[in-house]
């Protein structure tokens, strides 16, 4: 229903200050948009009914959903990834031979554990747990799909109906001024979410693990390799000096053989030097493969929640009144448009004068059928 503003501002349109003398010339010279205007409203007084029933059925649709739902229980665990690089020597000599050895800071970004929390891989190990806690006195064991009471023909229906539900169940934020990762899950047991959370964390550190683990071994692998070819390379330069100096003792009096000589030795100086930091990179490649320092470092580790979620009902019964009134709005003008064709609706001014009182009327019995405080 329109408020007495909306109803003010529309009969202000209406040439009812017009002279009765000059009636026909403000008639003719009122324009069309006000006239659309007036039937605009028209259509919404004639339609008060289905905009309020319509603002009334959200309404009560909201309520019913957040009651049927019952309540929920979240459970946040945050943490910070920790910024790691490869051995400068390693990466760079690797990069002169056109070789892009992987790097401990790949993966490492905020953006990447908001991908990787919800990515297939740790729902299905968290989805494939085991599960044993006690909700409302009731001891619920079994895999995510038992606890949830999914119910499908096949076990890999069944699965697969627990993933899609626990990716909904999971939200993955991050503060991009600290790159702190803030991870939430939410279901409808306290015991739950702690262990649902839990689990998230654990699966994320464990492929933190194995993927460094990963990347440590083919760096040692890839270092080891070209280790022995830069051994075998600098031994052949080492023969080619060595051959040199027996068959020139006194070089130095020529200067053809001075300059060889010195072509050699820098040769096996070059090769001397990539062997020794290829030693270093290796020795490195070996202590971070045994390393076990996290890649991530926990600022709130999961907490089993004390109170349930709110459910904001008040924000969204307001949304649903506000939704509901402009979906009836729509339905009141096309059904207008339907039932009353221009050619029978007659004069606009009048009309909206007759609908107005009768609103007017509708809200002083309204206004009588309310209770006295």
């Amino acid at each position: 229903m329109l408020s007495d503003e909306s109803l003010a501002i529309a009969d202000s349109l209406t040439p009812a200050s017009v002279p009765q003398s000059d009636a026909s010339a403000g008639v003719s010279s009122v324009d069309a948009r006000d006239t659309s205007l007036i039937d605009f409203f028209n259509a919404l007084l004639r339609g008060r009914w289905i905009i309020l029933c319509c603002a009334a059925l959200s309404l009560v649709t909201v309520v019913m959903i957040a009651v049927w739902s019952g309540p929920s229980f979240s459970a946040t665990a945050s943490f910070l990834p920790a910024a790691k690089k490869a051995p400068g020597s390693l990466s760079g000599l690797a990069a002169q031979f056109g070789v892009d050895v992987p790097t401990l800071d790949a993966g490492q970004s905020p953006a990447f554990y908001v991908d990787l929390a919800r990515s297939r891989n740790v729902l299905e190990a968290v989805v494939d747990s085991q599960y044993d806690y006690e909700n409302d006195g009731r001891s619920l064991r079994g895999r995510l799909a038992d606890v949830y009471g999914i119910h499908k023909p096949t076990e890999a229906q069944r699965r697969e109906a627990a993933i899609r539900r626990l990716a909904k169940n999971i939200s993955v934020s991050f503060e991009q001024r600290t790159d702190v990762v803030t991870i939430r899950v939410t279901s409808s047991s306290p015991g739950l979410s702690y262990r649902l959370a839990s689990l998230v964390v654990a699966e994320i550190s464990r492929f933190n693990a194995q993927t460094r683990l990963s990347q440590a071994t083919a760096q040692r692998r890839f270092a080891e390799r070209r280790l022995a070819e830069v051994r075998t390379e600098l031994h052949n330069s080492e023969d080619q000096l060595q051959d040199f100096l027996q068959r020139n003792r006194e070089y130095r009096n020529s200067a053809e053989l001075t300059f060889q000589h010195d072509r050699l030795q820098r040769d096996v100086d070059l090769r001397s030097g990539v062997y020794s930091n290829l030693a270093q990179s290796v020795e490195q490649a070996k202590l971070e493969e045994v390393r076990d320092t996290p890649l991530i470092t926990m600022i709130d580790q999961p907490e089993l929640p004390a109170q349930p979620d709110s459910r904001h009902i008040l924000a969204n019964s307001i949304a649903a009144v506000i939704g509901g009134a402009i979906l009836g709005m729509l339905i009141a003008v096309v059904v207008d448009r339907l039932l009353a064709p221009a050619s029978i609706r007659g004069d606009s001014y009048e009309e909206f004068r007759r609908l107005r009182a009768r609103v007017r009327a509708d809200m002083r019995r309204a206004l009588m059928l309310r209770p006295n405080p």
